[in-house]
């Protein structure tokens, strides 16, 4: 869990202190955050910057390359904002970043920072500095944010009354609630396209059947011809349903590639635009091609035999009938 403070406060003062002893707390790790933004050949992103020990004892930033050494300043940004900004591993970023400058004000400064690593995270605007950087970032031996565990036999819900009574701590959460709110904004998105989904396949079903019936209408002729030559009516649908086949699996790599090329739009085109902050991977499971086939692919086949009643009952006389 993390618990902010309303305002950067001396690492070693009452108030990290309270916090850390309190018998709710089993260990604490101190950080400090910082609002920032970050500039790169002439592209800027906003982000927080936080000053943290790369060897804690509660938790590190995970890397997807590079390191966060605690000897010398150095900056981690995201994938996405290494990106965004046109830098990699080594190059120079400036931050643009506030620092007390009285009791009660603060003052905005420009640090040149070395980009060090690239986060594993997804999230723009999560940045790790080292604790080194603390100094030219003129923040030295302060701190506005305590990382904590609950203490045995207590549970978040004690730590959360119990810090919140502190007058300097203004918000107290799990440490994962960011990235809870956008799973949970995923999940509503997932339920969206379920619904989708599902009327999709309602749709794929009707027009299979529509087909397959106006199929059978104008192949009425033809079918009576093969039924009068002894034909069994089972062949028949057979062949309807391998024509079906052919048919919906031909439309179902059609719509696995548009659907792609879709997704692929949408994930570089529109999602950079709707939300910015947030990195992407694109992944399709199983599931997705296995519901795709049974879409386009089984339903269309099974289609046919909603005709069966149809075939069976079928005037032979009257469908070779010709009217001159």
């Amino acid at each position: 869990m993390t618990a902010d403070l309303a305002a950067p406060v001396p690492a070693r003062g009452a108030t990290v202190a309270t916090i850390a002893g309190s018998p709710v707390v089993g260990a604490s790790q101190r950080s400090l955050r910082l609002p920032s933004t970050l500039r790169a050949h002439g592209h800027h992103i906003h982000a927080f910057v936080e000053v943290v020990d790369p060897h804690g004892r509660l938790w590190r930033p995970t890397l997807e390359a590079g390191a966060l050494p605690a000897a010398r300043p150095g900056l981690v940004i995201s994938r996405r904002a290494a990106q965004d900004l046109h830098v990699a591993i080594g190059d120079r970023l400036l931050v643009v970043h506030p620092v007390p400058s009285g009791p009660n004000s603060t003052a905005l400064r420009t640090t040149t920072l070395t980009v060090a690593g690239i986060g594993a995270g997804p999230f723009r605007f999560v940045a790790y500095a080292s604790p080194a950087a603390a100094a030219p970032l003129h923040v030295a031996g302060l701190v506005n944010r305590v990382s904590v565990i609950p203490a045995a036999g207590h549970g978040p819900a004690d730590v959360e009354r119990a810090l919140l009574r502190l007058p300097a701590v203004t918000a107290v959460q799990g440490a994962a609630a960011t990235t809870d709110a956008v799973e949970q904004h995923m999940k509503e998105f997932d339920d969206v396209l379920l619904i989708a989904v599902t009327v999709a396949v309602l749709m794929a079903l009707l027009i299979a059947f529509n087909s397959t019936a106006i199929n059978a209408d104008e192949r009425a002729r033809e079918h009576a011809t093969m039924f009068a030559n002894g034909v069994p009516t089972g062949r028949v649908t057979r062949a309807g349903m391998t024509e079906a086949l052919i048919t919906g699996a031909l439309g179902t790599l059609l719509g696995v590639a548009a659907g792609y090329g879709v997704l692929r739009w949408v994930l570089d085109t529109t999602m950079p635009t709707t939300m910015p902050d947030v990195g992407t991977l694109t992944a399709i499971g199983a599931g997705t091609y296995a519901l795709a086939i049974l879409t386009g692919t089984a339903i269309v086949t099974l289609a046919p035999l909603l005709t069966l009643r149809r075939l069976r009952r079928t005037d032979i006389p009257a469908a070779l009938r010709v009217v001159e």
